[in-house]
């Protein structure tokens, strides 16, 4: 699934596996919930909000831009692949 450019709000409850999410540029608000093994989300041009709840081996990539990534204490990270993201908040 690809978004368009601008301010893009997107929800991801429940992704199959090998599934991929790309961002456009803008300021994008991408909240994370249950994830395959092999979904991977990219959040693409400018300043980008993930927020993940729970997560197995999911690959995130906040691209350019001051990106934030958000995790609860419930996320399960271990296996997970998390790059370009300039701010970590554990909630």
């Amino acid at each position: 699934m690809n978004s368009g450019a601008g301010v893009d709000s997107i929800t991801v409850t429940d992704v199959g596996n090998a599934s991929v999410i790309n961002a456009a540029g803008g300021a994008d608000i991408i909240v994370v919930g249950d994830t395959a093994t092999t979904a991977t989300i990219n959040g693409g041009d400018d300043n980008d909000s993930f927020t993940v709840t729970t997560t197995h081996a999911s690959a995130l990539d906040g691209g350019d831009g001051t990106d934030t990534l958000n995790l609860d204490n419930q996320s399960h990270i271990a296996a997970g692949s998390f790059v370009n993201f300039e701010k970590v908040v554990i909630n």
